[in-house]
Parts: structure tokens; sequence; C-alpha cells
């Protein structure tokens, strides 16, 4: 009697687990392909509530993909819900996380034991198209389901009679990567039959079936094309934020016109320094116009230049620059090249380059002596604002921007951001940083000064011809060559400058010691400006220096859960 009582123990505790836990007794999906290569869906879910008092069932069915190169969306339309007898169910719909969520049932009522739930829907763009064929490689059941599943079956139903021999039909079952084929598969004249057996939760059916081309019909390129776009409207932020920078550059960094025309200049403008010079040239104070602030300092008498050998144990290592301080008050120099000078010589009257490249403080005392010639275009009228700062502003946003997807790269790559949402993020970051360089808006004023300073370029790249056209005799005038080197370097026509001298015997100017043999002449020059240039370029730089894929289903690409559809579902 005892072990009678035990046994009825032991059937009350253990056997619910399986007798009265829900579960799915059939999975039934009879899907239809169209001719115009959308897809109905029928799903017959045969659900076993037990004993448990539920409202319903509900079904996540996935529409947003990382597929095909970038996101894609399903076009799902729920056609109705009814149950064995066809009388329509409550229902409700809404999109979550890339799922579209089908909740049937209803909130004020129970439901129990076994229940039958039949849901109809269409779905465009379901249908992976290759070279030598199309597919069909759809996720039965999903591998989301939190219940058993004891049987599934499925039947895809073709458009057209097809030949037995040209259908392909795979199937793959088990959890989400699953490649085992667990299955029965039949194919007839234009259906597919496929069935399983006892899944556990989170286990699924997925099949492929593929079929020649010509059955289905191909969207055209354009209708892919805006398939794409819808589907990745991140596609269209590059080409927001080129219109947004485009208009605003139109309206706040585009220069306005000048005179209108570029003459030949003879004479540097008054009022105006090389290193000034290169800005409005180019909008940018780079070491160029450094040197050239150099070469002039020394043509104006302030400096010497001497070249030096380097010698150790009586043999010459190499080249080094000596500069020397004259005589001459920097009382009445402009700001920035009197800081230049204290920065060089520190209290000496004498400095060799290799000792100045040892001054860990030169890179920021240098970038202080370029934010001072920003201001300083700015101060004479020929700029709105800083060149600089309008060009760090921009650059920055996008040098930000570029950080921050950097930063979070983990996150986006294994969230639901595609390949084309990172590539839209970082050209539009880039955008900022080309249009940065085109933002520094110059006045009216600084427009006529540019034109002059062409017009001084013209002169100074003149070639034989031009020389008879601009009546200019270098014979006549060999001092100009000197006094015009500084700006030569800034417009980087010093060799063009050199040619219009060449032949031509000439003093050395008295600011420069060289080491050279014979007689001086203005290709000497030209060499010994790009060494020292060289060498100072260096001296200044190196100071402080420190799921679905849309990827077959064949050919060994398969798995359980990697086609379209699918998700899951349970009770609530």
């Amino acid at each position: 009697m005892k072990k009678f009582y035990y046994l009825l123990i032991f059937i009350f505790l253990f056997l619910p687990i399986s007798v009265f836990a829900e579960e799915i007794l059939d999975f039934q999906v009879n899907i239809k392909v169209l001719k115009n290569s959308d897809i109905i869906v029928q799903e017959k879910i045969i659900y076993n509530f037990g004993n448990e008092q539920r409202h319903g069932i509900y079904r996540d069915i996935p529409y947003k993909y990382s597929a095909r190169g970038g996101n894609y969306k399903l076009d799902i339309k729920v056609l109705n819900i009814t149950d064995e007898n066809n009388n329509n169910l409550n229902y409700n719909i809404n999109k979550n996380n890339n799922y579209l969520n089908i909740k049937i049932g209803d909130a004020d009522k129970y439901v129990s034991g076994r229940k039958i739930y039949i849901i109809n829907y269409q779905i465009n763009g379901a249908i992976n198209y290759f070279k030598d064929y199309d597919e069909l490689y759809w996720n039965i059941t999903g591998n989301d389901w939190n219940v058993n599943i004891n049987n599934i079956k499925a039947e895809i139903i073709m458009p057209d009679d097809i030949s037995n021999s040209d259908i392909k039909a795979e199937c793959f079952t088990g959890y989400q990567g699953s490649k085992d084929s667990a299955c029965d598969k039949n194919i007839e004249t234009n259906s597919i039959y496929f069935q399983a057996k006892n899944f556990l939760a989170k286990q699924g059916l997925s099949v492929v079936v593929g079929w020649p081309k010509g059955i289905t019909a191909e969207p055209s390129f354009f209708i892919k094309l805006y398939k794409k776009i819808k589907d990745n409207l991140i596609l269209l932020l590059p080409v927001l934020v080129l219109i947004f920078l485009y208009n605003y550059w139109r309206r706040h960094g585009k220069d306005p016109l000048g005179a209108g025309t570029i003459m030949p200049e003879y004479e540097p403008p008054a009022n105006i320094l090389p290193a000034e010079a290169g800005v409005v040239i180019d909008e940018k104070m780079d070491t160029r116009d450094l040197t050239a602030t150099i070469i002039d300092l020394a043509n104006r008498g302030y400096l010497k230049i001497k070249q030096e050998d380097k010698k150790a144990l009586g043999f010459s290592i190499g080249k080094d620059w000596q500069l020397l301080l004259t005589e001459k008050s920097i009382a009445n120099l402009s700001g920035f090249e009197k800081k230049l000078i204290n920065i060089l010589f520190d209290n000496d009257r004498e400095v060799f380059l290799s000792k100045i490249k040892k001054n860990n403080k030169l890179a920021q005392e240098i970038k202080d002596i370029k934010n001072s010639i920003y201001d300083k275009v700015v101060e004479k009228g020929w700029f709105e604002k800083n060149p600089n700062k309008i060009r760090a502003t921009f650059s920055g946003i996008g040098l930000g921007i570029i950080f921050i997807a950097g930063f979070f790269i983990e996150i986006l790559i294994g969230g639901a951001f595609s390949a084309l949402f990172i590539i839209s993020i970082i050209i539009s970051a880039i955008l900022f940083i080309i249009f940065a360089q085109f933002m520094p808006k110059k006045t009216k004023a600084g427009a006529e000064i540019k034109e002059k300073l062409q017009g001084l370029k013209m002169f100074l790249s003149a070639t034989e011809k031009d020389r008879v056209k601009f009546h200019f005799s270098p014979q006549a005038h060999p001092e100009k060559f000197a006094d015009y080197l500084a700006w030569a370097i800034i417009f980087k026509v010093e060799k063009e400058w050199a040619n219009v001298f060449n032949g031509i015997d000439m003093p050395a100017p008295d600011w420069y010691v060289g080491i050279w043999t014979g007689n001086y002449t203005a290709w000497v020059m030209i060499n010994f400006l790009s060494s020292f240039g060289s060498s100072f370029n260096k001296t200044l730089t190196s100071a402080g220096a420190g799921a679905a894929r849309g990827a077959s289903g064949f050919g060994g690409g398969g798995f359980s859960g990697g086609g379209f559809g699918g998700g899951g579902g349970g009770s609530w």
C-alpha cells in the first residue's frame, strides 16, 4: 500500500512537467511563392496551454536584418488571423527591436488547453537572387520559441510546374547555427515538403529551396536601389551633410570677389609681410612661411645665415646652420617677428639649428607665433575670423565623429548597425574635415590683396618671353633676386625666380655665408635655400617630439536560423 502512495506522489510531482507544460503540438507552414516574387505564408500553430490560464500567444517575426551589404527589411503584411473554424481572432501588431510582434488574444479572457491559431501574412523581398538560380531561405519556426515543438510540417508551393531535377532543397534543424539536417523532405512537381519532430525550446527548422531563373520576377536595378536607400536611410546622411556644408560655405565661407582681375605686380603689396601673405594665399600658416620670414629678416638686415661643416675627429659629418643676430634694433618689427627672434636666439647673439632642435618648448612657442600671425591677418582686415580656428572647428567636428564611432565600433558592429551605417558616419565625418579647409572667409580687402599677391607671383615665375613683356631686365637689377627671395618661397616659385637670373654673375648677399666653390649664382642660392629650408623644417617639426545574410543556404553556407523569417513566440 505504501508503495502505491509513493507512486502517486511521484506521478503528481514529476508528470506535470511533461504532461501539463505548455508546448506546440503541431507547427504547420504553407508558403506560396508568387510569380512577382512575393510569398504568402500560412502558419497553423496548434498550441497546448495545459492547465495554464493564459490570454493567448504572441508571434515575433524578424523584419529587419543586417544583410545584402546593409540593413535589409522585409515588407510584411498580416492578412488575417483565425481559429480552425475561420473565426477572426483579436490581435495587435507593433514593431520592436527589428521584430514584427503579433499579440493574439483578448486581455479580458483566459484560455487553456489546446488552441489553434492560423496566421496568414504576405511578404515582399524574401527571395534571394543569384546568377544561376533564385532561392527562398526561410526559417520555418525560428529559434526563439520558449516551448517545445512536437511536430513541424512545411510545404513550399511554386507558381509553375517545375521538373524535380530543377529544384534544389535543403533543411537545417537544431539550435541557432546548427548544420544538422534531421528532417524528411520530398520534392514533387511544384511543391516541396519538409517534416521534422521533437524540437526543444530554442530549436528550429530552416529550409532552402532553389529553382531556375525566370520562374519568379527579379526586381529591376532601380527598384533594388530604391529599396536599398529606403531600408538604409542612413545612406542619405552624407548627402544631407554635403548639402549642409555646401550651403554653409556659400553663406559663411565663400570669399567675396576682389577687383575681378589679376595683373602682374612688380613689387609686394604695401603693409604686408611674407608670412602674412602666405596665410592670405592658402589660408594656412606653415613652416615654409616661417622659412620665408627668416630669409626676409636676413635680407632686411636683422640676421645673417651661415653654413657650417660639422666635424668629428677631423672628418666632416654633415652640415649645420648658424643664425647670427645683427646689431640692428628689432623694436620696429612686427610682434610675431620679435617673438620668432626671441625664441630662436633665447638672449644669445648666435645659435645653431642643431641647438634649437633641443628646445622642448619650441613646438608650443612656434604654435603661438602661428596664432599671432592668424590674429594679425584678422586685425589687418583681410579675414572675418581667425582662419585656423574656423578650420579647427569643422575639422574637430569630423575627427570627433570618427573618434566616437571608433570608440563604439564594437557596439556598432555587434548591434543592429550595418556596415553601411558605419561607412555613412565616417564619410560624413570626412566631409567635415574636407570642407574645413575651405571655411575660412576673406573680406573684400583680403580678396583684393590676394589678387595683388597672385600678380606678384606671375612676375616672379616669368619665363624668358614674359620678361620681355614685363619690361624687366635681370641684368639691370641683380639686387632684386635676393630682395624677392622670401616672396618666391611663399609662392613656391623659387626655382622659376632663379631661372630669371640664370647665367648672370652677381655678388652674394651680405647676409649669407655659404660653402661653395666657383662663382656665386642664383642657383647656388636656391640650393642653399633648399638645404636650409629642409633643416629649418626638421628643426621645427622635431622639437619637443615625442544573422540573415542574404547569402545562399546551399553549398555549405546554410544553418538553422540562417534565413529570413522565423523568430519565435510564446504565451501571454
